[in-house]
């Protein structure tokens, strides 16, 4: 009887750093149709897309670690790193002359 040695899946993905107010999405590189949760659940009601990555309510300053499951038959689990950046203060101060 033949036996058959599947493959793991590949589950590399990135999601890149963001501004405060913004968001975006996770691209996955490997295999696709997996679940993304927070690696360390946060505790100011941030929340995250399982399917596509999104941080929700990300706070300045902060990193989030991403875990990226994928669900066929050899399963596999990767973590990414994503920080909220602060906003750029663009207040000045005019001086008449």
């Amino acid at each position: 009887m033949p036996v058959t040695v599947n493959p793991l899946d590949d589950a590399s993905f990135t999601l890149t750093d963001y501004c405060e107010g913004s968001s975006n999405s996770a691209t996955v590189t490997g295999t696709s149709g997996g679940t993304f949760t927070f690696t360390i659940l946060p505790t100011s009601g941030e929340t995250i897309d399982a399917s596509t990555g999104e941080i929700t309510g990300g706070l300045s300053g902060t990193t989030y670690s991403v875990t990226y499951t994928t669900l066929g038959i050899c399963p596999q689990s990767s973590i990414v790193l994503v920080t909220v950046n602060p906003l750029d203060d663009a207040s000045f101060t005019l001086t008449c002359l």
